[in-house]
């Protein structure tokens, strides 16, 4: 086409638009006057899309712009012909994908025809060993009956921590670790009203990768987490509870302590419906998250992660410090306006209700909040380096 409309212009050859060609090599209509009527026509609306722009300029440039034209014509060519290009290479990653899509899944389903199931449910897939059943490299201990104790002290490296209601008056220990060989991985006693959980030296210490999800889709969805389960009547007081975790997350459901620490290096600390009192909180690398229940005098400290207060009842004196990390404090209207508040960040923004914005300072980077009630029922201090602070009431 870059040709064609070259030679057009050259040639002065006979016709309606060679005569107008030459009369514009000729000087008879000038670059003023083409100028002029293109922007009449888009003045007017005659042109709807770029390729009537583009007919147009082909049609009345004049010859001394012959360059320019051919430059137009060649950039709408390239235009054109890349799309089909590009159009091309979609096609094929398309259908590749598709293909690779139905060879996994005609693949899922001829190792599922072939005992793959059950093969799943027998042997240990986060081995490296095809023949590794679960029994050689998991300890399993189903949930069994254990003493009445006032006092518990944990020391896990590896796996979750769960606190549940037993349901009747009676405590019990279940628990499912990765050890070497199938070897016993917790020893627990009750001495002097203390129940003491550890790992031995049996829990593996090697790379465990972690793909119990393929587990679950393939077997049918069942379950296999690893952990420590600990059954306590629903209605127990703990005097002190001193729990240790390495790599794993905590969660307890209306658990009652009077005093303790709960430290968590790498995972998440979640409390439902738990009345604490008097309790360090500490997480390196992990969430913190109390929702219902209640907290009495106590401190959490988080490294890096978010804190999050949900319909919880504080009391006394109760701080939550963050170093990288947002802070959210979601409370009744009444249970907030109650407190006595100190919040401060360095690095991010701090919300409060529209009730209590003319309490912040802003100062750059830094914001800071202060609020006392007449009569106050509790004082919470809320403190994060490089982080936002939240505080909603319902």
């Amino acid at each position: 086409m870059c040709g064609v409309v070259r030679h057009e212009y050259l040639s002065g050859r006979s016709g309606r638009r060679g005569r107008r060609n030459k009369a514009a090599a000729a000087g008879n209509s000038g670059s003023y006057g083409f100028l002029r009527r293109l922007f009449s026509y888009h003045r007017n609306g005659h042109f709807t899309d770029w390729n009537q722009y583009f007919v147009y300029c082909v049609r009345r440039i004049p010859c001394k712009m012959d360059g320019m034209a051919f430059c137009v014509v060649r950039t709408e060519n390239n235009k054109k012909r890349r799309p089909k290009i590009m159009k091309k290479w979609t096609k094929a990653a398309l259908l590749t994908g598709c293909a690779c899509c139905i060879a996994g899944a005609a693949l899922i389903l001829c190792g599922w025809a072939d005992g793959g199931k059950a093969y799943v449910e027998t042997y240990d897939l986060n081995a490296f060993d095809g023949s590794a059943t679960k029994e050689e490299s998991i300890s399993v201990q189903e949930k069994i009956k254990i003493d009445n104790f006032d006092k518990l002290q944990t020391d896990l490296a590896i796996g979750d921590l769960r606190i549940l209601p037993s349901g009747d008056d009676s405590c019990y220990l279940a628990w499912r670790i990765p050890s070497k060989k199938g070897e016993t991985a917790v020893e627990y006693r009750v001495r002097d009203g203390v129940l003491s959980i550890e790992e031995r030296s049996a829990v593996s210490d090697t790379i465990y990768i972690n793909i119990d999800f393929a587990e679950e889709i393939l077997s049918g969805g069942k379950e296999s987490e690893t952990g420590v389960i600990l059954y306590v009547p629903e209605k127990k007081v703990l005097k002190k509870i001193e729990v240790t975790m390495g790599f794993g997350d905590v969660q307890m459901n209306g658990i009652r302590a009077e005093s303790g620490n709960l430290q968590n290096a790498d995972g998440d600390i979640t409390l439902f419906g738990c009345d604490m009192q008097n309790i360090k909180c500490k997480a390196d690398y992990g969430d913190v998250e109390l929702k219902s229940g209640t907290w009495e005098n106590g401190s959490i400290t988080l490294e890096d992660g978010d804190a999050k207060i949900q319909n919880t009842k504080l009391s006394g004196d109760v701080s939550v410090k963050n170093s990288y990390g947002d802070i959210d404090l979601e409370l009744g209207e009444k249970d907030l306006e109650q407190l006595e508040i100190t919040a401060k960040t360095e690095f991010g923004e701090i919300d409060v209700p529209d009730t209590m914005e003319n309490l912040l300072r802003k100062e750059e980077d830094e914001q800071s909040f202060s609020y006392a009630p007449d009569q106050a029922a509790g004082r919470i201090t809320l403190m994060t380096k490089d982080g936002d602070i939240s505080m909603e009431n319902d």
